[in-house]
């Protein structure tokens, strides 16, 4: 049988303890991972930018914060999305499922590295020039 996480013959203390726990674990579970998230694109705000430009491929500010912006979009698609696979597969195997893609992005993200010939950036052109 399934006991009740805050079981009424509990001391008042160790309710309260618990009670306080799963509320910090709810609320840092969630929002604080994707404040985290969306942080951490604002942050690359300055650098992806300039790598593209450099690498021929300039974006704006305005597509870069299309694209940030979209994450959150698909965040929210995502959590819209996972219900039907949740209610056929259950939690653990849906979050199993969804890891698949994010292993297959990753192998293709690192694939496409290993093929792409080396660049040397503007910088280290202009130390070779110098020093010849």
């Amino acid at each position: 049988m399934l006991e009740p996480l805050l079981d009424a013959e509990q001391p008042d203390g160790l309710r309260r303890v618990r009670l306080v726990a799963t509320v910090l674990a709810v609320s840092l579970g969630s929002s604080l991972q994707f404040g985290f998230a969306t942080g951490s694109l604002n942050n690359l705000e300055e650098i992806v930018p300039a790598a593209l430009a450099e690498h021929g491929h300039p974006i704006d500010m305005t597509k870069w914060a299309l694209i940030n912006s979209c994450f959150s979009i698909g965040g929210l698609l995502g959590s819209y999305g996972c219900v039907t696979p949740l209610a056929y597969l259950g939690r653990k195997r849906t979050l199993l499922a969804a890891n698949v893609f994010v292993f297959l992005s990753s192998v293709r993200c690192c694939s496409s590295f290993a093929r792409c010939p080396a660049r040397p950036s503007s910088s280290n052109a202009d130390r070779v020039a110098a020093s010849t």
